[in-house]
């Protein structure tokens, strides 16, 4: 618990511009809300997604779930939201949220597609990424704006 008052206390110190986090419920040190705006030059650059962050009781042993509250359509995330935990690759306890956060925004910009979890988005991005950038704009015009 002290790991997240300091790491959330720390976010709030130093504020990353693109994003605004809160504490869900307004105290809810287990679960994260976080406004991240689409990164420039992405699809998803005129949208700002709210991403939810739930720590497990053994955090920072065991890597939060990550999942997009705001539809994205994107090759990581699923219809229901939930952002593919391989995407972050091994996970460690020296890692923080906001190297999560960086980790989200970095997959955001450069999905991976050893591990889609939207089918259909991995398909149309490697096969057709001009046609993927406009369907994720137009699921991000309708569902994400600023």
């Amino acid at each position: 618990m002290k790991r997240l008052q300091k790491e959330y206390g720390d976010l709030q110190k130093e504020k990353i511009e693109w994003a605004e986090i809160t504490l869900a419920g307004g105290s809810n040190l287990f679960e994260w809300n976080c406004k991240i705006q689409g990164p420039p030059e992405s699809p998803y650059e005129k949208g700002v997604f709210l991403v939810n962050f739930k720590m497990p009781p053994e955090y920072p042993f065991k890597q939060p779930v990550v999942k997009f509250e705001t539809p994205i359509w994107h090759p990581n995330v699923d219809d229901k939201g939930t952002l593919c935990q391989q995407v972050f690759g091994t996970w460690s306890p020296q890692l923080k949220i906001e190297n999560v956060l960086g980790m989200v925004r970095q997959v955001m910009i450069e999905p991976s597609l050893a591990s889609p979890l939207n089918v259909e988005a991995g398909e149309l991005y490697s096969k057709n990424k001009s046609e993927f950038i406009k369907k994720a704009q137009a699921h991000t015009a309708q569902h994400a704006k600023k």
